[in-house]
């Protein structure tokens, strides 16, 4: 993902370990942030499953970025992040329009079947 914003890579850190997750492969990349979020060991609660029903490897789930994208823009209400499915423009942006980033096809896959790739906690999130 890209991050256009006012905070350091450490706050970017310190908001990821908040729920322990780490910012993997941070750079500059233009006046942005390039960086992967991903899970801190295997047992965590926001990691993604595959189709398969196998866990990825550091991957986050859908629920995990959303966590992640309001704690940044906690500290920061005009970021922008852009990411493989998404661009949002601010916080108001972010909670207007990250629920449709659940809906249509990412590389042939639905959405909702990714919106359900969770690990055991995330299925109890409504959101």
């Amino acid at each position: 993902m890209k991050v256009w914003t006012t905070l350091t890579p450490e706050k970017l850190e310190d908001i990821a370990a908040g729920f322990r997750l780490r910012i993997h492969n941070i750079r500059k990349d233009g006046r942005a942030w390039r960086f992967t979020l991903k899970t801190v060991g295997p047992k965590h609660p926001r990691r993604r499953i595959g189709i398969n029903g196998r866990t990825i490897p550091g991957a986050v789930c859908w629920h995990g970025h959303r966590d992640f994208f309001r704690a940044l823009y906690y500290h920061d209400m005009e970021a922008i992040i852009k990411t493989t499915l998404a661009k949002y423009e601010g916080a108001e942006h972010f909670e207007y329009t990250y629920p449709e980033s659940i809906t249509g096809l990412y590389y042939g896959v639905s959405m909702n079947m990714l919106h359900n790739a969770c690990a055991w906690e995330c299925a109890n999130d409504s959101e």
